[in-house]
């Protein structure tokens, strides 16, 4: 394999992890920090059975 290939190969590797790691954190640290810290009333918004619930699915 070409050295170039290689690192093309290396930079969308890296990219996909960088996109997975955005999307945990967007779809679920973010809400469970909201919910842990209550930021925008957001306890009253969703209980803790619609979080788990969101997780699962």
């Amino acid at each position: 394999m070409k050295p170039s290939l290689i690192e093309q190969t290396k930079l969308l590797a890296n990219a996909l992890d960088r996109a997975s790691t955005a999307c945990f954190t967007v779809g679920i640290a973010t809400p469970v920090a909201g919910f842990l810290y209550n930021v925008g009333n957001f306890r009253a918004l969703s209980g803790p059975f619609e979080m788990i619930g969101g997780v699962l699915v």
